[in-house]
C-alpha cells in the first residue's frame, strides 16, 4: 500500500513540475532558411501578419479598425529575430496603443506545439505563430 501511495505522490509531482512545460515556448535555434515565411498574431482588437523575405526585410500588415502597413529590415542571431523600425500595437502589458508606436523590436525563436513561433511579449502569450 505505502508503495502506490508513493508512486501517486510521484506521478503528481511530475506532472506538476514537467506538464505546463508543454504549455510554454521552448527557445530553438533556426537558420535563416526556417525564419522566412508568413506569421499571424491575432490580438483582441486586430490581426497582425508579419511576412519574413529572404532579402532580410519584411512586411507587417495589422488589420483592425483601419489597416496598416509597414516594412523594413530583419536581422537574426542563433534563438533571436531583430526588426528594425517595426509597429509596435501594444504596451508591455498588452493593452491596444492609441497609436503604433516604431522602433526596433526583438523577438524570440521558440518551438511550441510543433510549429516555429516568434515570442513578441511572451508575460501576455502574444506570439507570431508561422502559417503553414
Amino acid at each position: 500500500m505505502r508503495t502506490y501511495a508513493v508512486s501517486i505522490k510521484f506521478f503528481f509531482v511530475a506532472f506538476l513540475l514537467v506538464g505546463p512545460a508543454g504549455c510554454y515556448p521552448i527557445p530553438k535555434e533556426f537558420s535563416k532558411n526556417d525564419l522566412v515565411g508568413v506569421y499571424v498574431l491575432r490580438y483582441s482588437f486586430g490581426i497582425e501578419e508579419l511576412r519574413i523575405n529572404p532579402d532580410g526585410t519584411y512586411v507587417q500588415t495589422f488589420t483592425g479598425k483601419v489597416k496598416t502597413e509597414n516594412s523594413g529590415k530583419w536581422q537574426h542571431d542563433k534563438t533571436s529575430l531583430l526588426l528594425r523600425d517595426a509597429l509596435v500595437f501594444t504596451d508591455p502589458f498588452g493593452e491596444r496603443l492609441e497609436r503604433p508606436e516604431k522602433g526596433d523590436v526583438g523577438l524570440g525563436t521558440a518551438w511550441y506545439f510543433g510549429r516555429l513561433v516568434l515570442s513578441a511579449n511572451p508575460d501576455q502569450g502574444f506570439m507570431y505563430k508561422k502559417q503553414n
